[in-house]
């Protein structure tokens, strides 16, 4: 079972895709099991967050 350990954030990305696997990225380096982006916004140097779960 999965509890939520915290949040990351990117910032630059060129794209969702690319936003995406930033976070995906930081979620890995903080020891997430899973993760689920909670925003993303802008155009061409795109930001977002996500929860991370252990």
């Amino acid at each position: 079972q999965l509890r939520p350990a915290g949040t990351v954030s990117a910032q630059g990305a060129r794209n969702l895709d690319d936003l995406e696997e930033k976070l995906a990225e930081k979620a890995r380096q903080e020891g997430a099991k899973a993760y689920v982006v909670e925003s993303a916004s802008g155009e061409n140097h795109m930001f977002g967050t996500a929860t991370i779960y252990k």
